[in-house]
């Protein structure tokens, strides 16, 4: 039997732990949302769950991306658990604190929860470094700390806040509430929670100091909290008595779908992660293998070289330096290694002895390959351009020793790389995956691209070879990057003992592909199983359920007034009886119900006439404020009225102003024009219309043939019953309402106290409406009389006072004017309308100024020519203008007239002061005649006395 590992055992306890707090959290949302203890509750456990899943999954997280996800969901988790949990637990034992002055305590708690979510989405989308710092570059799967991504430059401040300082504030307060509440029930729920605090804090204090348990702290926390807090919800909603709300059914189904789904995503996951991570492991393998088979062969290639050109620079005829004899054995040497296209040996300067080709000899002497083996290393390669063909060639070389050990010569082979890059290209890697071969020097020697191999293309800045020069010789291993282009790679890499390196790679992408195709069908298989048996379960809770169903429907439609339901009776049990005990009620019901609808129905018929009535009423009222045309006035009203009241006819009398007579003034339909066409009027006093007008009281004929007044109209024959309605206003009548209906009777109390209310509104109307077109012809009179008086004075001051009679303004200053008024300017005088003309040099525009409608003067501008004619916006601000000059030289002359008038009065004072000072007649004749002499800047003042006898 094949147990699970410690860090799948964590990840199964976790990922069972997330569904039971799940589970709890739709129980309890489902059984109320909208009450508080539910609701904090609920998404208290939520957030358990995420945080629970979390940790169960990280410690197997098969690769990078899936690390990340994981850890950013721990970063906004953890922080918030302590400030969520506090905040429910206080909700649930101590409601009242989380309202005092002005729920700081609340805001406090939600701001500490919502500023760790805020740095980290700050810190992913801003990389602020504020709190979430991203993985390391080193990571490659597996647990992480959670220290090593979670260190901002804040991190320091949340974890003594939200982790430590809210953790103690918590214990103290549930200490508190326990000591000191005096309910023995919020009591008892006090030590609970101080109880359920004080083991999580130990039990946290303890397992972060055990490093091999850190891994299952956070979960067997979560445990003790999830615990404490259904616990403590339940002993809650039982005391409270907090009942459920929504529907059985969906409830139920809500409950069971929510139960079965979290089982399938448990079971998906688990299937899915174990999957996962076996193929990231066989893709890591076949990378190393590759590698190491590469490796191998290359090592294998480079060894049967060096052992080839060993034997060939201690061959008896190479050590001769004899070029005849050497050409013989570099020939040899070609024809058996294909790959080897130059076979050569030089001189101690570099200079060839002897070569397989038929070449002429050349100088090497600046090669490695020469200077190296001179200098007596004992195999160099050296990866360069040939000489010989220009192309890419790897150059094994050796020194040629003589017996005593001394270094006579060098002996070399040159290959293409054919060899070499065939090995490479043999090596397959899934889609995206390939191998290359770097020198010592990190130039590309194999590629499956050409164009790396013809340019000896440097790699030393690629990240798998940087991380290759960081091993040893013989050392290997796999490494993670990002290209330029910002591709992400698996590759694994070998150094050989030459230094040169094999490196093997594969995009993430396609190693995830798999992945991902497993994680489709999981989701695949998770949805359809969900949907089965979601199916399933609901069609079982409805089909159980479906009676009591049927008997709510028919109990909410009988509670809505349908009383012709039945309640179906669909099994024999309880739920039977009880819808043959509702039927029998609803019976009895329907007979109660019964005798009142005949009565129900009178009312309603005469409520609606009454809101009728009222309707007119207020239409009338509405009429009667915005008409103020009489004649239009009382023609609605009385059409109006008829509409309303349902009457044949309605016509509305005036009294003349002797008050001898009501005239018909508005009729309806074809009778009143009849009756209005030939003036019909009524002697006030007479008929029932002249008596109500008379009496200034209303008076009804419910049978119109029986009253004595009543007079008889030819055009109204069908009449049967008739009322007058007198028309008053500010205690005067000014006529009366005659309202007629073909059916007898048809007037009752609250119909003529309506009509009466009507006819007051229409006489308070048209009593307004008369004063209206009286102050409005008042008003008229007076702006004519003012408009002349102000006509006249202006002339008077034009005549009296002014130098100039207009003023001309130029771009040298203003200069007074007293030409003849031109024709044009004569034309504005007289029509007190803006005048445009064009001449052969420029537009003119003549604008009146008026004061009152009276024209007092006139501006005359133009504009050249060559510019545009006068636009209609330019002429309505100049016409403005005008304006504003009209209203400022009307107050102009105002104040003169003003301040002239208190000058005379002044003088005449001054006048009377000085001849009251003396009593003699002479003194007073002198003093007069001087004063007046010098108020009015005269030569000569004389004050005469004409005797009765003159």
């Amino acid at each position: 039997m094949i147990f699970p590992n410690i860090d799948q055992t964590i990840q199964l306890l976790a990922w069972f732990l997330a569904f039971g707090e799940l589970i709890f959290g739709i129980y309890f949302l489902i059984t109320n949302p909208r009450h508080r203890i539910n609701r904090f509750t609920g998404v208290t456990l939520f957030i358990l769950a995420i945080n629970s899943f979390i940790n169960g999954f990280l410690p197997l997280a098969p690769n990078a991306n899936t690390a990340l996800i994981l850890t950013i969901g721990s970063a906004i988790t953890n922080p918030i658990l302590s400030p969520v949990l506090m905040h429910s637990f206080i909700a649930l034992i101590k409601p009242t604190w989380l309202k005092i002055k002005g729920g700081w305590l609340n805001k406090l708690l939600f701001v500490l929860a919502g500023l760790p979510i805020l740095f980290t989405i700050s810190d992913i989308l801003l990389g602020t470094n504020l709190w979430y710092t991203g993985l390391p570059e080193t990571y490659i799967n597996g647990w992480i700390a959670f220290d090593n991504y979670a260190q901002g430059s804040l991190s320091i401040i949340i974890r003594w806040v939200n982790f430590y300082a809210i953790t103690f504030i918590s214990l103290f307060a549930a200490l508190y509430i326990a000591l000191r509440s005096e309910n023995i029930r919020t009591k008892r729920l006090g030590w609970l929670y101080f109880g359920i605090q004080l083991t999580f804090t130990t039990t946290s204090a303890i397992l972060h100091s055990i490093e091999p348990l850190k891994t299952t702290s956070t979960i067997i926390t979560n445990l003790i909290m999830t615990i404490g807090l259904i616990w403590i919800t339940i002993q809650k909603l039982r005391i409270e008595k907090v009942p459920t709300s929504g529907r059985i059914r969906i409830r139920a189904i809500s409950l069971v779908l929510g139960t079965s789904f979290s089982v399938f995503a448990v079971v998906t996951a688990t299937m899915t992660n174990q999957t996962t991570m076996a193929l990231s492991t066989i893709t890591a393998n076949q990378l190393r293998k590759s590698s190491q088979a590469l490796s191998l062969n290359t090592f294998s290639w480079l060894e049967n070289s060096r052992k080839a050109l060993e034997k060939i620079v201690t061959n008896p005829a190479i050590i001769s330096m004899d070029p005849e004899q050497q050409k013989v054995i570099l020939e040899t040497a070609v024809s058996v290694h294909p790959d080897w296209y130059l076979v050569s040996t030089t001189d101690t300067q570099g200079i060839n002895v002897a070569r397989s080709d038929n070449a002429e000899p050349k100088d090497y002497s600046d090669r490695d390959w020469v200077n190296d083996a001179l200098a007596g290393n004992y195999i160099t390669y050296q990866t360069l351009v040939e000489r010989t063909n220009e192309e890419p060639a790897i150059v094994f070389s050796m020194p040629i020793k003589n017996e005593a050990g001394e270094i006579i010569g060098v002996g070399m082979f040159a290959s293409d790389l054919k060899e070499l890059t065939k090995q490479v290209n043999s090596t397959v890697i899934g889609e995206t995956g390939y191998a290359f071969v770097v020198n010592a020097n990190n130039q590309v020697i194999a590629h499956p691209n050409n164009s790396f191999v013809s340019e000896l293309h440097d790699l030393s800045q690629y990240p798998p070879v940087i991380a290759l020069r960081e091993l040893k010789r013989g050392d290997s291993k796999q490494v993670n990057f990002v290209d330029d282009e910002g591709v992400k790679w698996h590759a694994y890499i070998n150094v050989l003992p030459n230094s040169w390196g094999i490196i093997v790679q594969e995009t993430e992408e396609e190693t995830l592909t798999a992945n991902h195709k497993i994680a489709g069908i999981g989701a695949m298989s998770l949805s359809l199983g969900f949907l089965l048996v979601g199916l399933v379960i609901s069609i079982v809770i409805t089909q159980t359920l479906y009676p009591i169903l049927r008997l709510t429907v028919t109990a909410t439609a009988i509670a809505k007034g349908n009383l012709e339901q039945n309640a179906e009776i669909l099994s024999t049990d309880e739920v039977g009886q009880l819808a043959r005990t509702f039927n029998t009620m609803t019976e009895r019901l329907r007979e109660t119900i019964g005798s009142l609808e005949t009565q129900v129905a009178e009312r309603t018929a005469e409520l609606e006439q009454r809101s009728e009535q009222l309707h007119a009423a207020t239409e009338v009222s509405s009429a009667a404020s915005a008409i103020l045309d009489t004649e239009q006035l009382i023609q609605n009203v009385t059409e109006l009225i008829r509409e309303r009241f349902n009457l044949s006819y309605v016509g509305l009398f005036l009294v003349d102003e002797t008050f001898d007579w009501a005239i018909l003034r508005a009729g309806t339909g074809e009778v009143g024009k009849a009756m209005l066409a030939r003036g019909h009027k009524i002697r006030v006093g007479e008929g029932m219309v002249g008596w109500s007008v008379s009496n200034a009281q209303a008076r009804v004929a419910q049978i119109a043939a029986e009253d004595a007044f009543r007079l008889t109209a030819e055009e109204l024959p069908e009449t049967r019953s008739e009322a007058a309605i007198p028309i008053q206003a500010r205690g005067k009548t000014l006529g009366a309402l005659t309202v007629q209906s073909a059916q007898p009777e048809a007037f009752d109390e609250i119909s003529i106290s309506t009509l009466q209310t009507m006819a007051n509104q229409i006489g308070v109307a048209i009593s307004n409406a008369r004063l209206y077109t009286e102050s409005q012809e008042a008003l008229a009179t007076a702006h004519r009389a003012y408009g002349e008086v102000s006509r006249q004075a202006w002339q008077e001051l034009v005549q009296r006072d002014l130098s100039a009679h207009g003023y001309r303004s130029t771009a040298k200053g203003s200069t007074p004017e007293k030409d003849t008024l031109p024709p044009e300017t004569l034309q504005t005088l007289q029509k007190g309308k803006s005048v445009t003309m064009e001449s052969e040099n420029r537009y003119t525009l003549l604008l009146p100024i008026l004061v009152r409608d009276t024209v007092i003067g006139v501006i005359n501008t133009h504009k050249p020519i060559h510019e545009d004619a006068w636009t209609a916006e330019e002429i309505n601000l100049l016409e403005t203008l005008a304006e504003q000059l009209g209203v400022a030289l009307e107050g102009a002359r105002l104040y003169q007239e003003t301040q002239r008038r208190a000058i005379h009065e002044q003088l005449t004072g001054e006048i009377a002061t000085r001849l009251r000072e003396t009593l003699d007649i002479e003194t007073v004749l002198a003093t007069a005649a001087k004063e007046l002499r010098d108020a009015l800047g005269v030569a000569t003042a004389e004050v005469w006395i004409e005797s009765e006898n003159e």
